[in-house]
């Protein structure tokens, strides 16, 4: 006779995740960390409201746990990241991501003076999310979301906004609001601003 051994998954196994909790707007980045213990196998599956890696819906998270908010939050209120051990599925642990983008902040524009014509601007700040619009003198510019603490923009300075122009951003619902205004100097000296400078 054989005598057979049959090991289930090791029900000592637990996995914490950190931080449990984050806030973030649209297109930011949290990192999450799990720990597994009572294992040799550290590995863990991360999901978004349960499915496997996210989506463009809900949002993304890659391997290491880098989850990125969807363009899209309107609607969403909050989401759920899991990271769920390979060496015992049963065991996982989660952290609640709320979805709202907050009210950014400029703190520097560059560059700060402008010729006439097109010009390419990196605005500078805090809250800034892949839905941030920004305005040169009320005028919309073409915005690219960088980071959040980062996006550029691209624009047309005229003959009438000679002189200083305020510059501002803002992020829409849910949450969101604009920014402070900070001010560039368009003037008539030098050469314009290639949109391609950057």
């Amino acid at each position: 006779p054989f005598n057979v051994q049959v090991v289930g998954p090791n029900s000592n196994i637990t996995v914490t995740i950190s931080p449990k909790t984050a806030t973030l707007g649209a297109g930011n980045v949290q990192q999450f960390q799990a720990t597994v213990t009572g294992s040799i196998d550290l590995s863990v599956t991360w999901s978004v409201n349960g499915v496997s890696f996210g989506n463009s819906t809900v949002g993304t998270v890659d391997f290491s746990g880098n989850y990125t908010a969807p363009n899209n939050i309107v609607g969403l209120g909050s989401v759920t990241v899991t990271a769920t051990s390979n060496a015992n599925p049963a065991k996982s642990d989660s952290a609640v991501v709320t979805l709202t983008n907050p009210v950014p902040t400029l703190t520097s524009i560059t560059p700060a003076t402008l010729g006439l014509g097109a010009f390419q601007i990196t605005l500078n700040g805090t809250g800034f999310v892949s839905t941030s619009t920004a305005t040169f003198g009320g005028q919309p510019l073409q915005v690219t979301y960088v980071t959040s603490t980062m996006i550029t923009a691209i624009g047309n300075a005229l003959n009438t906004q000679v002189g200083t122009v305020p510059v501002k951003v803002s992020n829409p619902a849910p949450g969101g609001g604009t920014s402070n205004s900070l001010n560039v100097t368009v003037t008539t000296a030098g050469t314009p601003e290639s949109s391609a400078a950057a």
